[in-house]
């Protein structure tokens, strides 16, 4: 099972890592930390228009970028391996790979220095970032580091942090895709899947305007993880970038995460056989197909991609209503679009013939909601 993950990792480890260094600085000065070290800057973060707001080159130097400025158009570039990010002052947009994404406040100079919204920085190479607010701390991780920590025992992986229970069959005019078999999955349920872990759903909520949301689960399993803590659902102020604010502790996310123990099997009656070596070109294409956007898709294979690329094969099956029949979201507001995406598969020494799988076009409209996991079956 995937190790209790973020509300401790970043909560507690983080901030643990942090208490001996935060001294140094003056109580109402917002601080910010990369993998667990404060960093330091000639411009302080600060907040506008409610946005916490960094320096923009010394976080992407300390994460390995290299950034450049065009005085003409007022435009800041940061490159790091194939990934080129820009902004503009004064314009709440950015680019990735030429790529254009929404951003809330724009980008602001402040004594020579440009500040963007603390969302633009893991939006741009793929961090975690969350707000400390009882230490005015802004904590940035990279998915190597949070990984790195995965992997280690300072995770209190006896620690029990509340319970839950996610889709979507409960609404009512909105549109619901929810990916896998389309027949009767409930005769076709392989065994060896019971006592799997659901790993890391995460859910984004992508509404048109700024919104208050409540996202309640049900789930038919053993709930493990939470993060943010659900407290009987989740209650979050949402921006159209997916930025989500916790309405309890005003704590910033990018995503809602549960995991738990499915107790009812996988559909594996269609899918795909893949060479551990072409994982990552497949997921690529299928997620693709599914709907999931570039940053989504590439959160789903950092995460998968390690723990299936060096099997001969891969036994890959996208979940639908053997998924979502378990697995049942509540929010409020409905949504418009709903986007489910969770992948079983199993590791296997030898190709086998299996009747593939076919995916519809997905348009998202309104407010969206996209959630996405996957289990190894053992």
């Amino acid at each position: 099972m995937m190790k209790k993950i973020v509300g401790f990792l970043i909560a507690t480890l983080l901030m643990i890592s942090l208490m001996a260094s935060t001294v140094a600085f003056a109580n109402d000065e917002i601080k910010v930390s990369l993998n667990g070290n404060l960093l330091e800057f000639d411009v302080s973060p600060q907040i506008i228009d409610g946005r916490t707001m960094v320096p923009l080159r010394t976080i992407f130097e300390a994460l390995g970028a290299t950034v450049s400025w065009n005085p003409d158009t007022q435009t800041v570039y940061a490159s790091k391996d194939n990934t080129t990010v820009s902004a503009t002052i004064g314009l709440k947009k950015m680019y990735i790979n030429a790529t254009e994404m929404e951003i809330d406040v724009a980008p602001v100079i402040v004594d020579n220095r440009t500040l963007v919204p603390a969302r633009f920085v893991a939006e741009a190479f793929d961090c975690s970032v969350s707000w400390d607010a009882d230490s005015q701390t802004v904590i940035i991780s990279e998915r190597k580091f949070l990984d790195n920590l995965f992997n280690s025992h300072l995770l209190f992986p006896n620690a029990n942090t509340g319970s839950i229970k996610p889709d979507l069959n409960v609404f009512d005019d909105e549109q619901v895709f929810e990916f896998g078999a389309s027949n009767d999955e409930s005769d076709n349920c392989d065994d060896s899947g019971i006592d799997a872990p659901e790993a890391k759903p995460i859910i984004y909520l992508y509404p048109v305007d700024k919104t208050e949301v409540n996202v309640k689960l049900d789930y038919d399993g053993e709930l493990t993880t939470t993060y943010p803590e659900y407290n009987d659902g989740w209650n979050v102020t949402a921006y159209p970038d997916g930025t989500l604010v916790d309405s309890e502790t005003s704590k910033e996310y990018y995503a809602l995460f549960w995991e738990g123990i499915n107790k009812k099997g996988y559909d594996m009656s269609k899918g795909f056989v893949v060479k551990g070596s072409e994982t990552a070109e497949f997921l690529e294409d299928v997620l693709s197909k599914q709907g999931l956007t570039a940053r989504e898709a590439n959160e789903f294979i950092i995460y998968w991609l390690p723990k299936m690329e060096n099997n001969e094969y891969n036994l890959i099956s996208f979940q639908g209503k053997s998924y979502t029949d378990r697995a049942k979201l509540d929010i409020t507001p409905n949504p418009d679009s709903v986007l489910r995406v969770f992948m079983a598969w199993k590791a296997i020494d030898e190709a086998i013939e299996i009747e593939p799988q076919i995916f519809e076009a997905v348009e998202r409209t309104g407010f969206t909601v996209v959630e996405w996991g996957g289990a190894e079956i053992q």
